[in-house]
C-alpha cells in the first residue's frame, strides 16, 4: 500500500478477504481445479450465466466450464457484465448470499435497474412482495 501510495495511488485500502482472489496469486489454485473440472459433466447453462470473466453468457457446458477455471486467476468484468445485462433487457439484479457489497456496487453502474439483497431465506417472501 505504502508503494501505491507512494507512485500516486489515490486510495489504497486492504481487503478483508481470505486469499488473493481474481489475481495471478491464483494460478496454483486454477491448475488444481481444472482437472476436477475436466472431470465434472456440465450441461448448457438454463438459463445462460453471464461469466464476470467474458462480460457475457456462458451457452454451452464446456463454455461454462472453461469460464469457471478461468475466473479463478483472471479480473473481475463486474461493470461490463452488468451493462451487457441491462443492454439485453435485465431491469432487477437479485444478489443471493450474505451481504449486499454486489448490489451497492450495481447501483452504481446502473442507477435505474432494481437492486436487491437476499442475505437469508427468510428475505425471500420481502423480496417477492416488492416485485
Amino acid at each position: 500500500m505504502a508503494l501505491a501510495e507512494a507512485r500516486g495511488v489515490k486510495k489504497a485500502k486492504v481487503l478483508p478477504v481470505s486469499a488473493p482472489f481474481h489475481s495471478p496469486l491464483m494460478r496454483p489454485a486454477r491448475e488444481r481445479l481444472a482437472p476436477l473440472l475436466a472431470d465434472a459433466a456440465f450441461g448448457a447453462p438454463a438459463p445462460p450465466v453471464v461469466t464476470n470473466i467474458d462480460a457475457a453468457p456462458a451457452l454451452t457446458g464446456e463454455a461454462a466450464r472453461n469460464a469457471l477455471a478461468r475466473q479463478v486467476d483472471g479480473p473481475v468484468r463486474w461493470t461490463e457484465s452488468i451493462q451487457w445485462m441491462v443492454g439485453e433487457g435485465v431491469e432487477a439484479f437479485v444478489e443471493v448470499g450474505p451481504g449486499n457489497v454486489l448490489t451497492g456496487l450495481g447501483r452504481r453502474i446502473e442507477k435505474d435497474a432494481r437492486w436487491f439483497a437476499l442475505p437469508k431465506p427468510e428475505a425471500l417472501d420481502k423480496l417477492l412482495a416488492e416485485i
